[in-house]
């Protein structure tokens, strides 16, 4: 999917062609930023992504030793399968395992693509950008988590590339690139809402089978719960979408929005996290 985005940007062909092998090695690289692959200040970003790499793998290598001393994959599992439903141990571990990911994957791209970005001499788009401050459900997922499928989610949602380098928010705006001013972050009404809704759907499902395979492979489950997940997350982006055009939704602060954002993640995490939760949790996760 992303490959063929990037074919269809004239732009970056050009660069690609002209590039030499530099160019070639970018068609597969997921994170390029397209919106600008001009290198601009690489040195500072290439001194942040190492800083942040090192102290997200000095930190997942320290609760990944801690955990370890006090849990077994075995105990893990018989608690995860003990505690009820309505438990809120097993929500808050589920926030606490989306933490270890974001941690633990986190590290591991800041450093690839803080290496990559200046020997392929591309910009490339960080993973992540502070998923925990999100403030709601779209701006997690189109804005906040897994770079690699923003532009993606931006375009759905709100028919707009996502530029970096600008302020983000959450509700409010997302740069237009071209114009270069604030455009509402909406989706189309009428007619073509449901053509929205039908390709922002096609989104979360196919990421959702993609996990699932990924834990068949890894963990020989056989379940259809991460799709459930996804699904479950592209609902509530709409819903949402729906709600911020009220005028009671407008009035409500930030910091209430960010609770009802991590509260809904909450709910539904353990769809996404169980596997791995029954399988070790951090434990599961590999290291260096």
């Amino acid at each position: 999917m992303r490959t063929a985005e990037l074919a269809r940007d004239d732009a970056l062909c050009r660069s690609v062609v002209q590039g030499g092998w530099k160019g070639f090695v970018a068609w597969s690289w997921i994170f390029v930023d397209r919106t600008d692959t001009r290198i601009v200040g690489a040195g500072k970003r290439f001194w942040v992504r190492m800083f942040r790499a090192s102290f997200k793998i000095v930190l997942f290598a320290a609760m990944r030793t801690l955990f370890s001393h006090y849990h077994t994959v075995t105990s893990v599992r018989i608690w995860w399968d003990g505690t009820p439903w309505y438990s809120p141990k097993l929500y808050l571990a589920s926030l606490g395992m989306g933490l270890a990911f974001y941690i633990w994957m986190g590290g591991v791209a800041d450093l690839l693509i803080g290496i990559s970005e200046p020997v392929l001499g591309i910009r490339m788009r960080d993973m992540f950008d502070s998923p925990f401050l999100a403030s709601s459900v779209r701006g997690f997922w189109a804005r906040r988590w897994n770079g690699m499928y923003q532009e993606a989610l931006a375009n759905v949602f709100a028919g707009k590339r996502l530029p970096t380098d600008t302020k983000k928010t959450d509700d409010e705006t997302v740069c237009a690139p071209d114009a270069g001013v604030p455009a509402p972050m909406t989706f189309p009404t009428g007619p073509r809402e449901p053509t929205s809704f039908l390709r922002a759907l096609a989104v979360f499902v196919l990421s959702g089978i993609f996990h699932d395979h990924i834990n068949l492979i890894t963990f020989h489950v056989r379940s259809l719960n991460t799709t459930l997940f996804f699904v479950i997350q592209c609902l509530l982006c709409f819903a949402e979408m729906r709600l911020s055009r009220t005028a009671w939704y407008k009035r409500t602060g930030k910091w209430v929005r960010w609770a009802a954002c991590l509260t809904v993640l909450g709910i539904a995490a353990p769809l996404f996290v169980g596997c791995y939760i029954r399988a070790g949790a951090v434990l599961a996760l590999p290291f260096f």
